[in-house]
């Protein structure tokens, strides 16, 4: 039984997978496999995967099967998997050489449920635009599941979908998968029920991971799809709600996430030219049910509470505003 499972879904990525690939190739640690399913690709996906990995010393396993969208992608990797640990690597993100050995090596130091690294957001030619690390009194702590949920919550700790190690017997007994059909925000969800059933996690304060900002991903995708952010934020409401979470918990995603993501799909929907999405930012904030939401949100910065008050009462500022933005 390999030591870790590596999930990598892969949907017309013949630009980007053959550099992720490599990032296994080279990584320190051998002891892992690693799972690509191919979801549905029209481009020369499949065969790029093929000859890169034809040589490898690893084990590896390439699953075709019918677009399905990623959530279904990587709950088809979690099922296949047999690692003791599993992480997850988009298919244009790539790692430092050493992620899985510095990871895995962390993670036995006390049997931990989840041991998270810091990242690094690169563009398409490896420059670096920004990099995210935790607060420092969060570095290499070690933390229950749901203190460090809390912190995340709060901002003191920064997460993504590739930036963790988690023990496949969590996510089992939990019966942890991801939201099928969900296009954003869907690694969200997942990992912060992870964390919430995690009995201990820790953390490293090197940048092991590269996570490539692509213009044309779904996160950068401007439809009305972005609001699955919200939908994924009130899913984990629920969520926590029936898990009986504590009530600061509940708080934070209340009076915080929720109508932070609402804000983030105001941006989102600003950028670009596209008609139908400017006729739905305008629509959606005459909602009352959302401007209830955001009525309900207690930033902490006075960006963010300036950024609340010109969604809210100049809403063709704020659209200007972030119709010119570059990145949000």
């Amino acid at each position: 039984m390999p030591k870790i499972s590596v999930i990598i879904p892969a949907y017309n990525v013949e630009k980007y997978i053959e550099k992720t690939l490599k990032s296994l190739i080279d990584q320190t640690f051998k002891d892992f496999e690693a799972i690509i399913i191919n979801d549905g690709s029209t481009d020369n996906t499949e065969r790029i995967i093929k000859e890169v990995l034809q040589d490898t010393k690893f084990q590896w396993k390439l699953i075709n099967q019918e677009n399905q969208g990623v959530s279904a992608a990587r709950n088809r990797g979690i099922i296949d998997s047999k690692g003791e640990y599993i992480c997850f690597l988009d298919a244009d993100d790539y790692y430092h050489p050493s992620f899985l050995e510095k990871m895995y090596n962390k993670a036995k130091e006390n049997n931990y449920d989840v041991v998270f690294c810091n990242y690094s957001y690169v563009d398409e030619r490896e420059k670096n635009i920004r990099k995210v690390k935790q607060s420092k009194e969060y570095f290499g702590v070690e933390l229950t599941g749901e203190e460090a949920l809390k912190q995340e919550l709060i901002g003191h700790v920064h997460i993504c979908v590739a930036s963790y190690i988690c023990k496949k017997k969590l996510l089992n007994e939990r019966n942890i998968l991801y939201t099928k059909g969900c296009t954003h925000g869907e690694d969200g969800e997942f990992w912060r029920k992870m964390f919430f059933h995690a009995k201990l996690v820790n953390s490293l304060t090197e940048i092991l991971l590269y996570y490539v900002q692509r213009k044309n991903s779904a996160t950068h995708t401007f439809s009305i799809e972005v609001f699955h952010y919200v939908g994924a934020m009130k899913r984990l409401f629920k969520y926590f709600e029936k898990q009986k979470a504590d009530n600061e918990i509940l708080f934070l995603l209340k009076s915080k996430k929720i109508p932070e993501a609402y804000i983030l799909c105001f941006a989102v929907l600003s950028r670009g030219e596209n008609k139908e999405n400017k006729e739905l930012f305008f629509k959606s904030l005459k909602n009352y049910k959302i401007r209830e939401q955001l009525l309900a949100y207690q930033p902490e910065s006075l960006k963010q509470k300036i950024k609340l008050k010109v969604l809210l009462y100049f809403p063709p500022l704020f659209y200007f505003i972030y119709n010119k933005r570059k990145n949000w």
